[in-house]
């Protein structure tokens, strides 16, 4: 199936359904936000896993990854797609994307347990952004169960975490800037997993602000060994993942879970600013979208 361009004034959004109904760029004013698509990689755009990771490793469930996406609904401002029945994890995914104003995209996701047993998951949006922008959100430090980790790549925004390059102490906020060559977020490690203080996460690149807003959740409600905000560096490409995850739901037999995030983008405002002063101009600019 072809593309699907959704339009609202200075925002477009190209859908792949036939390569996991993903978002494949989103533009505002013409200027690209996500990182594109590459001849020989299909790691781009952004998309949904169910969490946690280790119930699949490596690779993502093909048919809710990049199998084909029936579209249910279309319009200019408005779009329906829905995976394959997934064997491998017992669901069928429902993504809806709908441009509610120029610079506003929602992003509402529906995972339908299609088995005849009790399955557990979180919600994961991985959105993938080209390096070389300034990263910035609150965040909670939390306990790790370092013990138990299967992910030796990755590391958590604990109460003895001292990455003062990527941790700002006095704004309690990851912010820092991501060059095209970074290769790990600290000391080798490509993954930092944290917990949102405000229920967004942020960053800057080619003149364009872009936000993620979506529900804070607690520590005991996380997927085993994952974060509600995770960042991920990648060793060989130049993009970062900015990525959110929800709460570890139980799902009975033919019930669904759903999970939203809004996604806020815009050229109109301040370059110059300090990160304290990012925060308070992007604490009320989410505030004006009534999003809570």
């Amino acid at each position: 199936m072809s593309n699907l361009k959704l339009l609202n004034k200075s925002t477009e959004l190209l859908v792949e359904p036939s390569n996991g109904g993903r978002i494949a760029q989103l533009k505002i004013n013409e200027i690209p936000v996500l990182f594109e698509k590459e001849e020989t990689s299909d790691v781009y755009g952004s998309t949904w896993w169910p969490s946690p990771q280790n119930k699949w490793n490596w690779p993502p469930p093909s048919v809710i990854n990049n199998g084909a996406y029936s579209v249910l609904e279309l319009s200019n401002k408005r779009a329906i797609l829905q995976s394959g029945v997934c064997e491998a994890s017992l669901i069928q995914i429902e993504k809806i994307y709908e441009l509610k104003d120029s610079g506003h995209l929602q992003v509402t996701y529906t995972a339908k347990n299609i088995s005849n047993q009790i399955i557990q998951l979180s919600h994961w949006e991985n959105t993938r952004l080209p390096k070389g922008g300034k990263v910035l959100f609150p965040v909670v430090k939390f306990k790790a169960l370092k013990e138990k980790l299967s992910l030796p790549d990755y590391c958590y925004l604990d109460p003895s975490f001292n990455g003062d390059a990527v941790y700002n102490e006095g704004l309690n906020s990851v912010d820092f800037t991501i060059p095209a060559s970074m290769m790990s977020v600290l000391n080798g490690r490509k993954k930092l997993f944290t917990l949102s203080k405000s229920g967004w996460s942020s960053y800057i690149n080619n003149g364009v602000l872009f936000i993620k807003v979506f529900p804070i959740i607690k520590e005991s409600d996380l997927a085993p060994e994952q974060g509600n905000i995770e960042l991920y560096i990648s060793e060989l490409q130049p993009y970062i993942e900015l990525e959110q995850q929800g709460s570890y739901e139980t799902i009975k037999p033919s019930d669904k879970t759903t999970y939203t995030s809004h996604w806020l983008f815009t050229t109109d405002f301040p370059k110059d600013l300090s990160s304290a002063e990012l925060i308070d101009f992007i604490e009320p600019y989410i505030k004006a979208f009534n999003l809570r």
